[in-house]
């Protein structure tokens, strides 16, 4: 199941899509939720899929919209989320482009954190590849593959 958080449409009340607010239905259901998009309630959201064994974050249309910041905001996702939890998008549509311009923005923001922690002695660079690896590809098979099933 995938769930719309944080911003999105101009039509949505952004102090009703905190994520936070869906604890009594996340702890009541017992399937796969993926909570979509996330910020600025990106913290909570990250919290949510540490609490609770269900719970994933997909951080696409973040990193497309807080450009420049993309890096600082990626990190504070992965502050708080464990790697195996956390889902990369481009959350593109409409123009092909915009799946590229994802992707790139994804890569390389995604590459600054963790070069930074590798960088710093916070992680070693294999791991920092598996880490890599989860979010951009394997954690999104895992959760999408378990529906096939």
């Amino acid at each position: 199941m995938q769930v719309h958080t944080g911003f999105g449409d101009r039509d949505a009340t952004l102090r009703r899509s905190d994520p936070s607010l869906l604890q009594p239905f996340l702890a009541a259901v017992d399937v796969p939720v993926v909570l979509l998009h996330c910020w600025p309630y990106h913290r909570e959201a990250g919290w949510l899929a540490s609490v609770y064994p269900n719970v994933y974050i997909d951080v696409g249309l973040t990193v497309g919209q807080v450009g420049a910041s993309a890096s600082a905001v990626l990190a504070e996702f992965l502050e708080v989320a464990p790697f195996t939890k956390v889902l990369f998008s481009t959350d593109g549509y409409r123009l092909p482009e915009l799946y590229l311009v994802g992707a790139a923005q994804f890569r390389h923001s995604l590459g600054r954190v963790l070069d930074s922690w590798v960088a710093d002695g916070a992680i070693a660079g294999d791991d920092a590849e598996r880490v890599a690896r989860m979010i951009g590809a394997e954690n999104a098979r895992h959760v999408y593959g378990r529906l096939g099933h």
